[in-house]
């Protein structure tokens, strides 16, 4: 290579040692600011803006469950590396929860905390207008006409013996408003 070429890629701070790892506690720091900017620890998978974020993340998901299944004894040291090679301990476990980490995200009770949350919507619905037939279309807040309709489409195919998102509970709460299929 020539000394031109090297001055060049040294004007861009080249890094001629390869990539630089990155210390758990340097990820963990990007998680805690994660944290500040979002108020949760549940970086994406894919997350775009630290795709190294999101990955680690998941790692320290899989890694607790391998040290939790040792110190279960269900993995018999026989069978697996040694406990200190899956990289949990008990300190990064104390760290990872105080800072609110959730060792398994379910990505179905988010899904039913927005269904609760569309719910209440329909529930300041009803008591403005005093009752529950939600326009499709809206103005005031489209996203609930939508929802409506999505309910009455999920009750049809769960009737009809569809799959469906629908269930008694589900169908119980917006009978309790008087809502209409």
């Amino acid at each position: 290579m020539t000394t031109e070429r090297i001055r060049m890629l040294d004007d861009i701070d080249f890094s001629w040692n390869g990539p630089q790892k990155v210390t758990w506690s340097e990820r963990y720091n990007e998680l805690l600011n994660f944290k500040k900017i979002f108020g949760h620890c549940n970086v994406p998978q894919k997350y775009k803006n630290n795709p190294q974020l999101g990955v680690w993340v998941h790692t320290q998901r899989c890694q607790y469950r391998l040290w939790k299944d040792w110190m279960d004894g269900i993995i018999q040291p026989e069978n697996k590396p040694a406990l200190s090679s899956c990289g949990m301990s008990q300190e990064k476990i104390d760290l990872l929860n105080c800072a609110g980490f959730l060792w398994h995200f379910d990505h179905k009770k988010k899904s039913n905390q927005k269904w609760d949350l569309k719910f209440r919507e329909l529930c300041d619905f009803h008591k403005v207008h005093g009752h529950s037939n939600v326009p499709q279309r809206y103005k005031v807040n489209p996203s609930l006409g939508r929802w409506a309709q999505t309910q009455r489409t999920q009750y049809k195919a769960l009737e009809e013996g569809k799959q469906s998102t629908m269930n008694e509970d589900k169908i119980s709460k917006l009978e309790s408003v008087g809502f209409k299929w």
